[in-house]
């Protein structure tokens, strides 16, 4: 599905509100037929679990003081899902390459990255839960031409492998 709209008409903070990181001032929200709009905050985690974000700007999304690794393994700490160290490693390798990055890309900070390998980076960050449900706000639009092709045909790659 696709919202849009004009600039500021408030299709991001539409996508924000879907995963509840910002809070709605009136209606509800379904997921599953779950009104997700009522549910406390470890609720909320578990269902994050199912329901990830690509951010608009892959530059700020990523955490300069953290490499690659670090910022993938975070999702599983926060998620409280334990996990050991050899197979973090098998999966955070497993899914940079499944958008097209390499191992190595692993050790790499955010600095380090081009406009494309970060947008792959968060994108991989998003799949790392295997959510049932991911919000892509404006995906392409910190790229310049040539890398807003290469990443709206890895979207399209992913879209056929993983559903």
């Amino acid at each position: 599905m696709g919202i849009v709209g004009e600039s500021g008409c408030g299709k991001s903070t539409f996508a924000r509100i879907i995963p509840r990181l910002i809070e709605p001032t009136s209606g509800r929200i379904f997921f599953d037929n779950q009104d997700i709009s009522r549910l406390d905050k470890l609720q909320l985690r578990q269902l994050r679990r199912k329901m990830q974000m690509v951010f608009q700007n892959p530059y700020s999304a990523l955490d300069p003081r953290y490499s690659a690794f670090r910022s993938h393994s975070e999702i599983y700490r926060i998620q409280k899902i334990d996990i050991k160290f050899n197979e973090l490693i098998e999966r955070i390798t497993e899914l940079l390459e499944t958008v097209g990055l390499k191992a190595e890309h692993s050790s790499l900070y955010p600095h380090q990255l081009s406009g494309g390998q970060k947008q792959r980076a968060v994108t991989a960050r998003a799949l790392a839960l295997t959510p049932e449900f991911i919000i892509l706000d404006e995906p392409t639009a910190a790229l310049d031409v040539s890398v807003q092709a290469q990443v709206i045909l890895l979207l399209q790659q992913l879209r056929k492998k993983l559903i």
